[in-house]
């Protein structure tokens, strides 16, 4: 039974001498070799990800949500922002004095507005 505990002993100091070593080895050529290993992992992850979408739309939907319906809200309401400047920028541009002068002109000549303005 000595040789045993003797063997076992051996074994774990063995370990311990060896472990830092080998993780260094590890690191290293994990390191050296990163960019390789993430080009030939990036294609099985990128397929793995379109068969997933299609098994489980209704989980991903609820996953994504919370991301995406923020962003679909901002994008919506600087949308509608921008609408309404620009109906506002036209309402001014079609209410401005000169605006209401030329169309009593053009009613009083006879004559579109767009004749008026050629003159």
């Amino acid at each position: 039974m000595s040789n045993n505990n003797t063997t076992i002993n051996e074994i774990d100091a063995l370990e311990n001498a060896l472990s830092p070593i080998i993780n260094q080895l590890i690191d290293k050529n994990f390191e050296n070799s990163g960019d390789k290993i993430a080009s030939q992992i990036a294609p099985l992850i990128g397929g793995a990800i379109r068969e997933q979408i299609k098994s489980q739309k209704d989980d991903i939907v609820d996953a994504l949500y919370p991301v995406m319906g923020s962003m679909i809200s901002k994008f919506v309401s600087k949308s509608l922002e921008e609408l309404l400047n620009k109906i506002n920028n036209q309402i001014q541009n079609g209410l401005s004095v000169e605006v209401i002068k030329r169309k009593i002109k053009a009613k009083i000549k006879g004559v579109s507005e767009t004749e008026l303005l050629l003159e």
